[in-house]
């Protein structure tokens, strides 16, 4: 991670995915939007010292510079010190997600040293087996991944705090049986796991974003699919 030096202060820079978290691009996509749709950002052109007041908000708000101290930021460089303006340009390589071959699904990860899992999975599940609060859920996934591609951050964490979870193990018939599953969703504990997944490194965000359009995906053929069957059937038994 690049050092930057600010009001006596270290700020590091991030250099790929797994250094940039998601609290950070959910504040600075906070900061574009709340300076697009301000008078300012709304004129066709602005000068340069106008854009800086932007700039300096956005770069203080991704790298948690306090608002006074990101005053001190020089606006160009000087010798091998980085200006604002290098730093705010730097950032926006930031604001473009990674081409679907560079990202590697997954269903499952470990963040502060617990066991996430996706719920529900559909490896070697029959259609049969399949809820329809679990294919409604998978419909709600695209959506969500399109609107991260875009930027859209809102409610990210809680989304991956609702389908990620971690395993539990329970026990029946008088502790002779134990069976390990997916942790059972509620509403208090999403909320509780939200709140940590906010500090989630992009790179399993993008991961887990893969992964959900991928599942919805196959939900959707495998429905598709049943429901074919079932007409074929039913036209078949009319037609005798």
């Amino acid at each position: 991670m690049i050092q930057l030096t600010v009001d006596g202060k270290r700020y590091g820079l991030p250099q790929d995915w797994p250094e940039v978290t998601l609290e950070q691009c959910a504040g600075a996509a906070t900061i574009a939007q709340e300076y697009k749709d301000s008078e300012e950002g709304k004129k066709k052109a602005v000068s340069e010292d106008q854009y800086d007041e932007y700039r300096r908000k956005y770069v203080a708000s991704f790298l948690g510079i306090p608002d006074e101290a990101s005053r001190a930021i020089i606006i160009k460089d000087v010798h091998d010190q980085l200006g604002l303006r290098s730093i705010f340009e730097y950032l926006m390589k930031f604001t473009e997600p990674p081409a679907d071959e560079d990202i590697e699904p997954i269903q499952e990860f470990n963040f502060v040293g617990r066991d996430y899992h996706c719920h529900p999975t559909v490896d070697g599940m029959l259609m049969a087996e399949e809820t329809f609060d679990a294919y409604m859920t998978a419909n709600h996934l695209r959506g969500m991944a399109e609107n991260l591609q875009e930027g859209d951050f809102k409610h990210v964490a809680q989304f991956i705090a609702t389908i990620y979870r971690p395993l539990v193990t329970e026990s029946k018939w008088f502790g002779l049986v134990k069976s390990t599953h997916v942790e059972r969703f509620d509403q208090a504990k999403m909320k509780i796991r939200a709140e940590i997944f906010a500090k989630l490194p992009m790179s399993i965000v993008w991961s887990a974003s893969f992964f959900l359009r991928q599942l919805k995906d196959t939900f959707t053929k495998r429905t598709t699919s049943y429901l074919e069957e079932g007409t074929q059937a039913l036209s078949g038994g009319q037609a005798r």
